[in-house]
């Protein structure tokens, strides 16, 4: 079975994770997870989060003008654990 195709009723399987890097070019205050506010340095390389919302915040900056993407893209992130509730 191909772990990569999607299953009878056509759902698709998770995609691995991936955070997006980013080069600050000016310093502002700004967020990575959408949570936490902080500063950025101009000339400092980030990672967003590993999730949709990490990579609109990457190109929201992108798109500001105060940061670049940074070259290629991070290692994949952990999967998160899932721990089966007990019945």
């Amino acid at each position: 079975k191909n772990p990569l195709k999607a299953d009878c009723r056509g759902h698709q399987p998770p995609r691995p994770r991936v955070t997006m890097k980013i080069l600050m070019t000016k310093t502002v205050q700004g967020s990575l997870d959408g949570e936490t506010v902080r500063e950025l340095a101009a000339g400092t390389e980030y990672e967003t989060v590993a999730s949709s919302r990490g990579d609109r915040l990457a190109q929201y900056h992108i798109k500001q003008g105060v940061a670049v993407p940074s070259p290629g893209r991070a290692e994949p992130a952990p999967e998160p654990k899932i721990t089966a509730r007990k019945k």
